[in-house]
């Protein structure tokens, strides 16, 4: 799925302030 490992990199590269909603 493109949009998880997007999420993964946007989280990774955003700081730890917001908790992603859905991880796996």
């Amino acid at each position: 799925m493109l949009i998880n490992t997007d999420f993964a990199q946007l989280t990774k590269q955003l700081p730890q302030k917001i908790p992603p909603p859905l991880t796996g």
